[in-house]
């Protein structure tokens, strides 16, 4: 603000309705609560912020948890590829401005029917191959598939796999952050294995 003031005070006004906006948003989506005076973060604002996830991915993710919690600590290993799949198709790799990248693959056509047989906590988007094949190899990879394997059936190779694992795993973290967020209705069983699943990929 300081430095603006000193270099170019027209850009102030620009700032200050940006600023407003930003509040404005995080009210609206339960982050923080009050009036554009005085506000207090939430619950869920704390987890966002201590998950490091893009705030628009931080509430897609909360989304799910809330509608899927009950359903995880069921049957948690059902969920693991749509767990992958969920972080794969948030904002962070699928925003206007995404954070993260996924590698070009070579065509393969077994992504699309493995997603049709799991259970998925979003609707899978059959015309996106790229997302479609790289949370595929994610999933095999967390399996511990060979990587020539994972390569065939995906068209992603070794190292592709790798880096996209480190990002996904990162994602997994912060969803397990999330988790904890009691508002969420995540049981602590459930979050934990998030926790492992993110250690696992």
């Amino acid at each position: 603000w300081y430095q603006t003031l000193e270099t170019n005070p027209q850009k102030l006004e620009q700032l200050e309705g940006k600023s407003r906006s930003a509040i404005d948003w995080l009210i609206e989506n339960q982050l923080l609560e009050g009036d554009t005076s005085s506000v207090v973060i939430t619950p869920l604002g704390h987890g966002a912020a201590l998950s490091g996830l893009l705030p628009t991915s931080a509430i897609q993710l909360s989304s799910m948890l809330r509608e899927y919690g009950p359903q995880l600590e069921r049957g948690f290993e059902e969920w693991i590829p749509g767990l992958i799949y969920s972080v794969c198709h948030s904002d962070e790799f699928r925003g206007e401005t995404p954070s993260r990248f996924f590698p070009f693959p070579r065509a393969s056509q077994g992504s699309s029917d493995f997603w049709k047989m799991q259970k998925m906590p979003v609707t899978v988007d059959q015309s996106d191959a790229q997302l479609n094949q790289s949370a595929h190899a994610v999933s095999l990879f967390a399996t511990g598939l060979a990587e020539r394997k994972i390569a065939f059936s995906t068209g992603i190779g070794s190292g592709a796999i790798h880096r996209l694992a480190i990002d996904v795993a990162w994602m997994l973290d912060g969803l397990h952050k999330l988790a904890c967020v009691s508002d969420l209705g995540c049981s602590q069983i459930a979050s934990n294995q998030i926790g492992m699943l993110a250690r696992m990929v």
